[in-house]
């Protein structure tokens, strides 16, 4: 970002870094710049880097099929999509797919002009080998997004269970908040 003229240490996962780890982060992350409705990643694509959301918005969405026949206005096959997310700078995208090297989630698309920083798994684990901070702080800033989805989520299946004065059965529920916790 410094030939954008914008500092990369204005970015809250770089903040408080020296001038030489910020050259260092620079060396690893490649600037991106998207127009307003530029798809940033599909669902299903590979996930094996992320982006840094250093300036504009972005809306995250997942494809499903349809709830019902009725809703499948273009056959069987058609999938609806639904908008989980509007992201504003700064934001990382992508984390999840990178860390568990699995296909992408979800959908990325710029909602404005966008600013990304755009790093590989395997640069991000060569930097963590070599002991780099900005690494670091980019896994930290990933486990703390991941660990706060997590709690939400908890709190989410626990007002769902009493949602309209009846009770998710406790299986259901039981089944829904083990699956938050396995690690397979």
């Amino acid at each position: 970002m410094e030939n954008t003229g914008e500092p990369i240490s204005a970015l809250p996962y770089f903040a408080g870094l020296t001038s030489r780890e910020m050259e260092i982060a620079m060396r690893s992350l490649s600037p991106v710049e998207a127009a307003q409705g530029e798809v940033l990643f599909a669902q299903g694509e590979d996930g094996g880097w992320i982006y840094i959301l250093a300036r504009g918005t972005a809306e995250i969405s997942i494809e499903r099929p349809p709830l019902s026949v009725d809703t499948a206005a273009n056959g069987w096959g058609a999938c609806e999509r639904r908008v989980l997310a509007a992201v504003q700078a700064p934001a990382l995208l992508g984390e999840m797919a990178m860390l568990l090297d699995e296909p992408r989630s979800a959908w990325a698309v710029a909602s404005s002009p966008c600013l990304l920083l755009q790093v590989s798994r395997e640069e991000v684990r060569r930097a963590l080998d070599a002991n780099q901070k900005w690494a670091q702080r980019l896994l930290l800033a990933m486990s703390k997004i991941l660990a706060a989805r997590v709690a939400e989520m908890n709190r989410q299946l626990g007002a769902l269970s009493l949602r309209e004065g009846r009770a998710l059965p406790d299986d259901e529920l039981d089944v829904l908040q083990r699956s938050l916790y396995s690690h397979e």
